[in-house]
């Protein structure tokens, strides 16, 4: 069930679980959020879920990848994007990763990580993402991969 959600409650903790996944895999952290969010229309849960798979995906790669760092930004509606979208990015240094590797990492079971990984991540995520009519999207370009998170405003 979706309800008026606010962002502000769920920063901190966001933020702190940000920096222990780094921590544990060695990644630096960039965590910025703007002021004046607006409530989201979210499952809390289904939320922090999608938000953890993500950020697993994102610290696991940069440990990989020459950079090793993780920056998460979320902007208010319209500042990064046009509409009433709250945006949420998570970009970390990566390898480079062609587009069918970019189109495969949503399906189910595809993992470039090796076997010790199910490549459930970034499914997972997606069906979240789609059960509360967000829109997730992932895109690399020059040593970077960035996951954007479209958070419908609450109206």
């Amino acid at each position: 069930d979706l309800s008026s959600l606010s962002l502000a409650e769920m920063l901190g903790y966001w933020n702190t679980k940000a920096t222990e996944i780094c921590e544990g895999e060695g990644a630096s952290l960039h965590f910025q959020a703007h002021e004046n969010l607006p409530p989201i229309a979210a499952d809390g849960r289904k939320l922090t879920e999608i938000f953890t798979q993500l950020l697993h995906n994102a610290a696991e790669a940069a440990a990989e990848s020459t950079g090793n760092s993780v920056a998460i930004d979320i902007f208010p509606p319209g500042e990064a994007s046009p509409g009433n979208t709250v945006d949420l990015f998570l970009r970390n240094s990566s390898i480079e990763m062609s587009e069918d590797d970019l189109r495969k990492s949503f399906e189910p079971f595809h993992t470039t990580r090796g076997s010790e990984h199910f490549g459930l991540g970034l499914t997972t995520a997606a069906v979240l993402a789609g059960q509360m009519k967000m829109t997730l999207g992932l895109r690399h370009a020059e040593a970077t991969t960035t996951a954007w998170l479209a958070l419908p405003a609450a109206e």
